[in-house]
């Protein structure tokens, strides 16, 4: 029965890593055929392709299970902070250039207080369900009238790709998309049972290893990033990314945040806060940064491990 468990939730991630890389050729066919900004396409449409697995899960979710979908947003922000800036910079340190990461760190910040207002104060008006997503959605123009006569157009490789034209482009955006919410439809009930066959609970599962999962395309593409010399991309990616599942994935459908979250949820959710004042506060991202940033991340999963035992 728990070998069964693992390898549907095996075959699961693998078949979200293998839809969204669907999604982002799509994009890209499309977006270097119509010569698309390729802002749009850094903060808006990859990062969306990224958070579309924890959009899809939290679609198909019970409003009991909300839990499950704000631990998926919590450990994949902290990886993609911790690991997809963290591992990059020690390899290559850069200097944040753009001025987009302290805008999307500083909208964070805005939306983890306004949270906290709501849990203290025990109410939950359906109007603040929209609230991140509207603050979201000008941000994004903000960012776009900020940065559109600066941005480096030419960072990226332009050249149309030569095996595939926009219809095979929206196909595999769309075949992406549907294989996404297929499996979504499969994971849930699969989470709920490898939790009870493992004896774990669910919010460590989410956190600690499917939030890390889903987390792997945006590591690859920052290591790409880094090894092109292309790094302001990479960081723009990665607190975008975690601006999209914020703003989205966590209010999806306009579903009520938990009263409370878990133990292993609450401190990972500290540590990303932590890893993001590291980023806000030291433009200039040395090795030492990113090893903080990676000892960081072993102790979420140390810490989790501790919670974990000590709550059975």
């Amino acid at each position: 029965m728990i070998a069964k468990s693992i390898v549907l939730f095996t075959l699961d991630c693998f078949l979200f890593l293998v839809s969204g890389e669907l999604i982002r050729l799509g994009i890209n066919t499309i977006s270097t055929r119509m010569r698309m900004v390729f802002l749009i396409r850094d903060i808006l449409l990859i990062p969306f392709s990224i958070t579309l697995p924890i959009l899809a899960i939290a679609g198909v979710s019970s409003p009991s299970m909300t839990n499950l979908v704000v631990d998926l947003v919590i450990g994949n922000n902290l990886a993609n902070v911790c690991l997809a800036m963290g591992i990059p910079i020690l390899i290559s340190p850069f200097i944040v250039r753009s001025k987009l990461v302290p805008m999307g760190i500083n909208y964070i910040f805005i939306i983890v207080v306004l949270t906290y207002c709501i849990w203290y104060t025990k109410s939950m008006p359906l109007l603040f369900t929209f609230v991140p997503v509207v603050l979201y959605l000008i941000l994004l123009h903000l960012s776009i009238l900020i940065t559109s006569r600066s941005y480096c157009y030419d960072c990226q490789d332009q050249r149309p790709s030569k095996s595939m034209a926009i219809p095979g482009g929206i196909f595999c955006i769309f075949f992406g998309i549907g294989l996404t919410y297929m499996t979504s439809h499969i994971i849930t009930p699969v989470i709920d049972e490898l939790s009870v066959n493992l004896d774990v609970p669910v919010s460590f599962i989410s956190i600690m290893i499917l939030g890390p999962i889903l987390s792997i395309p945006i590591i690859f593409r920052s290591l790409w990033a880094i090894f092109r010399g292309q790094n302001g991309s990479m960081a723009t990616l990665v607190i975008y990314t975690n601006v999209c599942n914020i703003s989205l994935a966590s209010r999806f459908p306009c579903q009520k945040l938990p009263n409370q979250l878990s133990s292993v949820g609450m401190v990972n959710m500290l540590l990303t806060i932590l890893s993001l004042l590291i980023i806000a506060k030291n433009r200039k991202l040395s090795k030492k940064g990113g090893f903080f940033l990676c000892m960081i991340y072993v102790i979420a999963i140390a810490s989790s491990i501790i919670l974990c035992n000590t709550t059975e």
